[in-house]
């Protein structure tokens, strides 16, 4: 596993191939496992699947009542032809209703997420923020 400093030198000895910092922290050194395309297909859209995942997303109404608040990460492998494998949770967010809704909510919005060429390893920050 490269340390900070080489990461550091690696992505910048690879100017055509940068690294969005939201991404180095979601995949953390796993995303130097990565091939060139699945960087780029995560940098141009991992964001879009966020949006769409939110615009699935309901805050579960026992759980606004409660005050419940966290974020949950999630992991998944996302297919070229649009299906997705069994969806892990890698982070709780401490409360089984926000993390089940979250897994929920991805089984419901994958159908809309871009698809990638190759198979590519997923993870999105699910946060419940009360207003």
């Amino acid at each position: 596993i490269p340390s900070l400093a080489q990461i550091g030198k690696q992505t910048n000895s690879l100017p055509q191939l940068k690294i969005d910092k939201k991404l180095l922290k979601l995949y953390g050194d796993s995303i130097f496992l990565m091939t060139k395309q699945q960087i780029k297909y995560l940098n141009n859209n991992l964001n879009t699947i966020g949006l769409i995942t939110q615009k699935y997303l309901e805050y579960p109404y026992l759980a606004s009542k409660l005050g419940i608040k966290g974020e949950s990460i999630l992991e998944f492998f996302l297919f070229p032809n649009g299906d997705i494998s069994t969806i892990k949770l890698l982070k709780s967010s401490g409360y089984e209703i926000l993390d089940e809704n979250s897994i929920d909510t991805v089984k419901e919005a994958y159908k809309e997420y871009p698809r990638p060429k190759n198979k590519t390893k997923i993870r999105l920050l699910v946060r419940y923020i009360l207003n």
